[in-house]
């Protein structure tokens, strides 16, 4: 906005939250961040898994014909 400058926006009063208010403003986002980080470390595994997978599908390691999917003993890793 071409009228606004600094004096104007100087005489305009800003609120902030109180100390503690800002303190648990402050610990939500590390938290988040925190969640955030392991939400992509956990992206980056299942990925990796994929991959391997793929891999050892497409090198004939393991056959899909050879998959029981009533048998959960291996947890979803490829046996060979």
């Amino acid at each position: 906005m071409p009228n606004l400058n600094g004096k104007i926006l100087s005489g305009v009063p800003v609120l902030l939250p109180s100390i503690d208010e800002q303190r648990q403003i402050g610990q939500s986002l590390i938290a988040l961040d925190n969640k955030m980080q392991a939400e992509e470390r956990k992206r980056k595994s299942l990925e990796a898994l994929f991959q391997s997978l793929l891999h050892h599908l497409m090198t004939g390691k393991l056959r899909v014909k050879d998959l029981d999917p009533t048998d959960h003993s291996h947890h979803g890793t490829a046996v060979g």
